[in-house]
């Protein structure tokens, strides 16, 4: 009874905590992120998929930090983070946006512990079709013009995408 007991009074208590990450740490990952990703994907074909792509892949995100009040515009294509008022798509702690940007998995994880929330409608999946470009490297795929003639490609991402989206919009009912 005593064991249970005690981890009764602890259920209530906020057993997770995060430690605030510098700005100039962010920057620091994300600058690893770019090299990554330019490494592993074609730059040109990123900047060509951004402006004519009817899905409208690798656009811009824009992350809010809970815990600094800051908002960081992402664009992946031009390699830029920038400070920004614009509308968030995420919310999430600076330590998870560091971890997205210091790890080619950070994405994905991100997704599977629900460490952000999706400031408004559609906002998880624009930055699932922008700055979770390095899900596809880790699958052996690279942007590049080869890309953009495999439709089988296209359709697998679209479906996962879709199946994603779906989940989400069942949870916020």
């Amino acid at each position: 009874m005593a064991f249970w007991a005690e981890h009764y009074d602890r259920a209530g208590q906020d057993l997770m905590t995060y430690d605030s990450v510098e700005e100039a740490t962010l920057r620091e990952s994300f600058a690893t992120w770019r090299k990554r990703v330019f490494t592993n994907n074609s730059r040109p074909a990123m900047r060509l998929a951004q402006t004519l792509s009817p899905i409208r892949v690798l656009q811009p995100v824009v992350v809010r930090l809970d815990d600094t009040g800051q908002s960081w515009r992402i664009d992946p294509p031009r390699g830029t983070l920038d400070k920004t008022d614009d509308p968030a798509d995420l919310i999430m702690h600076s330590e998870s946006l560091n971890f997205l940007f210091s790890n080619s998995f950070g994405f994905d994880t991100l997704g599977v512990n629900g460490t952000f929330e999706e400031a408004r409608e559609g906002g998880f999946s624009r930055a699932a079709r922008s700055i979770s470009i390095e899900n596809l490297n880790n699958l052996g795929i690279r942007f590049g013009p080869g890309l953009f003639l495999n439709p089988k490609i296209i359709g697998i991402f679209l479906e996962r995408l879709r199946g994603v989206s779906a989940k989400m919009k069942r949870r916020d009912r």
